[in-house]
């Protein structure tokens, strides 16, 4: 499962964009989505969204995402210990970007179970 960490400078933020994903997946996709709203995170069948802001920096350093959504600054140290972890590391523009990322997983894994 691929894990897409969204970074926002506050909790408030972070709620307000998981509810816009959420929004978004249920209008414009046919995926299966689970939804933690207590856990900041957002799963369909091959991706992991999780939510955090940036004040909540050693649940950062335990992460090790496939993808970032930055919405505000993030600490050099963290930025650098996600990149030592995750060399290919894509960072995402927004949560269009997101949403974007999330179709391509599901539609990658699609592809590859069509070939077996």
């Amino acid at each position: 499962m691929k894990q897409i960490l969204v970074i926002t400078r506050t909790v408030r933020e972070a709620v307000e964009d998981m509810r816009t994903l959420q929004g978004w997946i249920l209008k414009y996709t046919v995926f299966k989505m689970g939804i933690e709203p207590h856990r900041g995170r957002i799963t369909t069948e091959h991706a992991e969204v999780i939510f955090t802001s940036a004040q909540n920096k050693e649940k950062l350093l335990g992460r090790c995402p496939d993808a970032i959504c930055k919405r505000t600054y993030l600490d050099s140290r963290i930025r650098k210990s996600f990149e030592a972890r995750k060399p290919d590391l894509k960072y995402l523009p927004g949560i269009e970007g997101v949403l974007r990322e999330i179709i391509e997983i599901e539609e990658a894994a699609v592809n590859e179970q069509k070939k077996n």
